[in-house]
């Protein structure tokens, strides 16, 4: 998506819509898991998930889109919270070792070219028993996983995303423990917890 005031706001005004109808209630559920005090939200986009932090978090939004960082600055300012905005690259992120408590993303990884890569990148910013959260698309399988997969098809193409990843099976690759897997939608939308 281009880093524009306008995409921006598009993408916002898409994304409400969405949250209107199912995710909302996902990434309430995401963020009553959050354990604190010091959280990365990574690919934090417009700040959709900024209404469900708690106050007492020092929260971190990582997104490469300035765009989307502003939005979420105004969304952070509506909600009395503040917070630490950084222009960055999951894969690729400028923290130290250890830095934060636990690490949690929204629907992030299914844009990124490599996603291990981000995950290794959340495995080493996490302390020693930190806390990895996500709320992500998942390779589902039977009949409906098809089916959603093959309607889906053209809105990859569109958007270059890869929704039909296996996560759990990524994040038990870099090494983290304790994998929990729930289903929020179907078998499709999924929150993955697990521990560094």
């Amino acid at each position: 998506m281009k880093d524009t005031p306008t995409a921006a706001a598009l993408y916002d005004f898409f994304m409400r819509g969405l949250d209107m109808l199912l995710a909302k209630k996902w990434r309430r559920e995401l963020w009553s898991r959050v354990e604190g005090p010091a959280v990365l939200e990574a690919g934090a986009g417009t700040g959709l998930n900024i209404p469900f932090y708690k106050p007492e978090f020092e929260v971190t939004l990582l997104d490469s889109n300035r765009s989307y960082l502003d939005l979420a600055r105004e969304r952070a300012c509506a909600n009395q919270l503040e917070v630490k905005l950084v222009i960055g690259d999951i894969q690729n992120m400028a923290f130290s070792a250890g830095s934060f408590d636990t690490a949690a993303t929204t629907f992030l990884f299914c844009q990124l070219d490599s996603p291990v890569q981000g995950l290794q990148e959340l495995y080493r910013v996490l302390r020693p028993g930190g806390q990895l959260l996500l709320l992500e698309h998942v390779r589902t399988s039977g009949l409906f996983g098809h089916l959603v997969a093959a309607m889906a098809h053209p809105l990859y193409r569109l958007t270059g995303s890869r929704m039909a990843r296996e996560m759990e099976s990524y994040v038990k690759k870099i090494g983290f423990v304790d994998l929990t897997s729930t289903a929020v939608f179907t078998n499709g939308v999924r929150i993955i917890e697990a521990r560094k």
